[in-house]
């Protein structure tokens, strides 16, 4: 019961968040397709948001100041398209990448189905968010903060120099890192298996609670501390630091070796 009543609650937050990005899931015949071509200069720290899109969304960082775009869209008719556009604002400090709520409000329009592939190529040192993906998700190294939430598909992140928020993710989450931010990780609020795959020179203190399912610590440079058992787990990664907290999985949580 109690692994059903969290399966429950995920997947109507997660229902609620898309619904309100205006995300549609039913299968549609692809008549039409669109692509979307930009480049933009952000300053060193400036925010990045990503929101409300149908599709996979692939995010690429390197040591530089342009931001590269590429979105292809399909969908059944150009109407749909129209009508469901993707909006782009940019300033030096800020970029928002998100999706516009359906223009008509007619049964008719509740029945478009837009999908978009999105490819990013952004410079690392930036802060990060994205939400209400309806899509599997994947992002390299970020120099500052890194919020991911409200995902229904898997998540793989590679680590933010800052601080990481993963939240509300219907499906597998993979996060890499070779180093830890001063803020920590925190990943909540799973509906699927968690991997942290920890580099030899992390040193982080390690919580995990509220877990449906076995906790695998699989590091060698790890002491136990405090209350152990197979889904609840505090201990201290070399010699400890910013901590590694993760709560309220559904499914196992494993700490392995970066290879």
């Amino acid at each position: 019961m109690k692994h059903l009543i969290f399966t429950i609650v995920i997947l109507l937050a997660l229902g609620v968040a898309l619904a309100a990005s205006g995300i549609k899931t039913s299968a549609a015949t692809v008549d039409e397709r669109e692509e979307i071509r930009k480049t933009y200069q952000l300053a060193p720290g400036a925010r990045v948001r990503v929101s409300g899109l149908n599709g996979p969304v692939t995010v690429e960082t390197y040591d530089g100041s342009t931001a590269e775009i590429y979105i292809e869209r399909t969908a059944r008719s150009r109407e749909d398209l129209v009508a469901r556009p993707v909006i782009i604002e940019a300033t030096s400090d800020q970029l928002v990448i998100r999706t516009e709520k359906d223009r008509e409000e007619s049964r008719w329009s509740r029945d478009r189905n837009v999908r978009d592939r999105v490819n990013l190529r952004l410079p690392r040192r930036i802060d990060f968010g994205i939400s209400g993906i309806n899509g599997p998700v994947n992002v390299a190294e970020i120099e500052g903060r890194a919020e991911v939430s409200g995902v229904n598909g898997s998540v793989s992140f590679t680590q933010a120099a800052t601080f990481s928020h993963i939240s509300g993710i219907n499906g597998k989450v993979t996060v890499g890192m070779t180093r830890i931010g001063e803020g920590g990780l925190k990943i909540s609020g799973i509906n699927g298996g968690v991997e942290c795959r920890i580099g030899e020179a992390v040193n982080a203190d390690l919580k995990t609670s509220g877990i449906n399912g076995r906790v695998h610590v699989n590091l060698g440079r790890v002491t136990m501390t405090g209350e152990i058992s197979p889904s609840r787990v505090n201990a201290k990664i070399g010699d400890g630091g910013p901590q590694i907290s993760v709560s309220g999985i559904n499914g196992s949580v494993q700490f392995n070796p970066l290879n």
